[in-house]
């Protein structure tokens, strides 16, 4: 049976449309009821199935259905607040609910420009993470659900169209023309459930807005944007952006593409696959097209690089800034960058005997020759707030195929070949020194000149002036190969039998 009561308190009035076992309370300055419709002005109140709702007008029109009152509709405008039922709470300018539809379109007015959806209460509790959704104009999507005995109603999803920006966690900030909000169904779980759910961002057209920044500087642009605000995971499509590199010595950005990328925010873990790029001034340019991990650490509060990490093959591209020499550096096993000790290890990959293979080595390429090696180190210096390679170790079965730097007629032949356990190249010394440990020996031929050497250490410099360069052995030094010297090394460089 239904009952339809005015009440007057001073200024105040308040209407109660009582249906069965619900009760739908309204307050206001002024209140008229005529057939169908409800008008409240000034200050009103409507304790509705969503939740407490707040609005200097409200309009609610209502449908007979034999002895029950139903309302349909319901319209709002100037200063529309909803505190929803499950701790979430929207603002805006002016709102439409069609309860037969079971949708509301909200959007902006002149005096506020913006719907403002937000989620605080329940990471308060530690039950979810902070949430804002702002977007010029939103559809919300009803669910109706039991409470005990009364039939309540729920946001089961949020659809933004216009200008939408997302704060996650109070830390990531999201950008895009589009943005569809899940929310879980409560049933899944426990009452927190609705608390958590999937936001998916998108642009409307190829070159349209989604991207995402947060307090680091990071800056991601992607084609669609997925966050999972119960796992704490954001997934990027077509990522590409950059990434803030910043300690005591240095601050930088790391800029990348990748097909996807999978950022746990949990684990402090970003993983990219397919068609990788990553860039960085200093270490240069790296590709790798299977996965790349990101490991970050996070230093009172702030996230850092701690860690890049990729297996298969990768190529590693640096270009001296000086004279535009490219080296190229190519590792078919595990590639790690350390930014907090400043190096880069590529290591060659292993059989089940952990024998390297011998097709997979360490590959290391330029205009003045290869070289191959079972593991390659990198070491950088911070100078004048540049990133810079300060030294280059190989070790592990080192062989090295050199070309001339003086003789154009010779160009790209290879004419000084070497082999040794471990070539250390130091750039403020303008030094290449080759070892080798006890009984082995360092093993170098000249093909111009037919000079043969055989040491426990070499050095080889280059003079800046005349680009020619001197050779200099280092302990016992023989100018002929031993016949076992001559076989292995007959054995690693086959072209010159």
């Amino acid at each position: 049976m239904k009952r339809i009561v005015f009440i007057f308190l001073h200024l105040l009035s308040a209407v109660a449309i009582a249906q069965e076992e619900s009760v739908l309370i309204v307050e206001s300055d002024t209140a008229i009821y005529e057939g169908k419709q409800i008008t409240l002005k000034g200050n009103a109140l409507l304790d509705h199935p969503l939740g407490k709702i707040c609005a200097q007008h409200i309009e609610a029109i209502a449908e007979k259905e034999g002895r029950q009152l139903d309302l349909q509709q319901l319209k709002m405008r100037d200063r529309v607040r909803i505190e929803l039922r499950d701790t979430g709470r929207l603002t805006c300018g002016q709102a439409h609910i069609d309860h037969a539809a079971m949708t509301g379109d909200f959007s902006g007015s002149e005096e506020e420009e913006y719907v403002v959806y937000t989620e605080e209460k329940g990471a308060q509790s530690g039950s979810g993470s902070p949430l804002t959704v702002k977007s010029r104009h939103m559809v919300l999507h009803i669910n109706k659900e039991a409470a005990g005995h009364v039939l309540r109603e729920r946001i089961s999803a949020i659809d933004a169209d216009r200008d939408v920006t997302v704060n996650y966690n109070n830390d990531y900030v999201a950008k895009a023309d589009i943005a569809v909000y899940r929310k879980e169904d409560n049933s899944l779980d426990t009452p927190q459930s609705g608390l958590f759910g999937q936001i998916s961002l998108h642009a409307k057209e190829k070159d349209g807005l989604c991207q995402i920044s947060n307090r680091q500087g990071d800056v991601i642009k992607a084609t669609q944007i997925d966050i999972d605000t119960r796992k704490h995971l954001l997934s990027f499509s077509h990522p590409r952006g950059s990434l803030k590199v910043e300690n005591k010595k240095l601050v930088q950005e790391i800029d990348f593409s990748s097909d996807t990328l999978l950022w746990d925010d949990i684990q402090h873990l970003l993983t990219l696959r397919g068609d990788i790029k990553i860039a960085q001034a200093g270490m240069g340019h790296l590709t790798t097209d299977k996965e790349l991990l990101v490991f970050h650490e996070n230093q009172n509060g702030v996230k850092q690089v701690h860690t890049i990490e990729c297996t298969g093959e990768t190529t590693l591209v640096y270009t001296d800034q000086e004279n535009g020499t490219e080296h190229i550096l190519t590792c078919y096993g595990k590639v790690i960058v350390d930014h907090k000790l400043f190096k880069t290890t590529m290591e060659s990959p292993r059989d089940i005997n952990g024998i390297v293979l011998s097709d997979k080595k360490v590959f290391f390429k330029d205009a003045m020759g290869e070289i191959f090696a079972d593991k390659l180190t990198i070491f950088y210096d911070v100078a004048n707030h540049k990133l810079e390679p300060s030294r280059l170790l190989l070790e592990g079965d080192v062989r090295i195929l050199k070309c001339t730097a003086t003789d154009p007629e010779n160009e790209g032949t290879f004419l000084q070949y070497a082999i040794a356990d471990k070539v250390e190249y130091t750039a403020q010394a303008k030094e290449v020194v080759l070892s080798t440990e006890k009984p082995k020996r360092v093993l170098f031929f000249d093909k111009v000149n037919y000079v043969s050497m055989s040491a426990a250490s070499l050095k080889i410099r280059r003079d800046e002036l005349t680009q020619k360069e001197s050779i200099q052995g280092v302990g016992d030094v023989r100018f002929s190969f031993a016949q076992k010297e001559l076989e292995e090394f007959k054995k690693i460089f086959p072209l010159l039998k």
